[in-house]
């Protein structure tokens, strides 16, 4: 009686694995060539992105004697259009506009620059590196006259992009910049109207 006992356990132990292996066998069949067909997908994948930029910061004037030596800081501002074309590169177009004063002179510029980002991809934080030339077109208030110029001027920077949604970034900017445009009146000799400029960013996908 034992031996027949025994003998029952172990036919419907076997006959439980051939049933489960029987089972498994077209299920894992089926998941290996699904992945055949569906390879895996990267921990984030990048697509092409055509975006708005807005900036908004303070301009901190050089401190040179042939350029803003005494000015104050003021507000620096602009916005943008770009386009990310690889997880690491982007281009973009930009209108800018900042100001600072010294005493009763006003100083007012409005740079028209070209930009390129090397971007350190990643899925929600991204720092850069960019640096770009445009033409600055300057203005100088002395109260009773005005001068004004354009030059071409080159820049270099620094910043921290962080993605809070698909379609939202948020982010930091360090730029420097040289310019000196020429002016023609009241100046005799063209000043640098560089200096610095520290921005908060938000970027918006199309």
């Amino acid at each position: 009686m034992k031996n027949l006992t025994r003998w029952a356990i172990t036919g419907i132990s076997a006959s439980l694995l051939a049933l489960i292996a029987v089972s498994v066998a077209p299920a894992a069949s089926q998941a290996r060539v699904v992945r055949r067909v569906y390879p895996e997908q990267p921990r984030y994948a990048f697509t092409p992105e055509l975006y708005f930029t807005g900036k908004m910061g303070l301009f901190e004037p050089n401190d040179e004697t042939d350029g803003l030596k005494g000015f104050s800081s003021g507000f620096f501002g602009g916005i943008g259009i770009g386009y990310r074309s690889a997880p690491y590169l982007a281009f973009e177009g930009e209108i800018d506009y900042y100001e600072s004063e010294f005493d009763f002179v006003d100083l007012r510029v409005t740079p028209l620059i070209f930009n390129v980002r090397l971007i350190y991809p990643g899925p929600f934080v991204e720092p850069y590196l960019e640096g770009g030339a445009g033409i600055y077109f300057a203005e100088l208030d002395f109260g009773f006259d005005t001068d004004s110029g354009a030059g071409m001027g080159f820049h270099f920077g620094t910043g921290l992009d962080f993605r809070v949604s698909p379609g939202i970034i948020l982010g930091l900017e360090f730029r420097w910049f040289f310019a000196e445009p020429d002016f023609s009146d009241v100046i005799p000799e063209d000043p640098n109207v560089g200096g610095f400029a520290f921005n908060f960013l938000l970027r918006a996908m199309f």
